[in-house]
């Protein structure tokens, strides 16, 4: 599971006991901010926020898959993201949406509005999550 935190988000898993071991963290892209959406499509996990700059991180939850508890990581955003986003307008959004059935995700109440949506809607494909892009709806 993830779990946003202001300056990033957190990655645990539920043991069989019921309980939340910590395994590691990817920290935000740019500055701190309260607002931080997470979303499951698949492996990947697909993180927003409202801070300028951010963008939307890809994030593979299948390197979780090795690592032990008693030493969590702290990914890199050079190193060890999947895919970023850098597309929205001025790098923030306010929430992601996901839809595995046609490997689009979408960036909701970016802001500023000067897209050719002015509700703030972001279409972004990641047929290849190494290279998202939008088509420009």
């Amino acid at each position: 599971m993830a779990i946003g935190q202001q300056d990033g988000a957190a990655f645990a898993e539920v043991t069989k006991e019921g309980k939340l071991s910590y395994l590691g963290r990817l920290p935000q892209y740019s500055t701190p901010s309260t607002w931080r959406e997470i979303r499951g499509q698949n492996n990947l996990m697909i993180i927003g926020s409202e801070a300028e700059g951010h963008g939307i991180q890809i994030f593979d939850m299948k390197k979780l898959l090795d690592i032990d508890p008693a030493s969590p990581v702290t990914f890199s955003n050079s190193e060890d993201l999947v895919g970023h986003f850098k597309g929205l307008p001025i790098g923030r959004t306010h929430n992601v949406v996901t839809n595995p059935e046609t490997n689009f995700i979408y960036a909701v109440g970016a802001q500023p509005r000067t897209s050719d949506c002015k509700s703030g809607i972001i279409f972004i494909d990641i047929s290849d999550p190494s290279n998202p892009t939008s088509p420009g709806w």
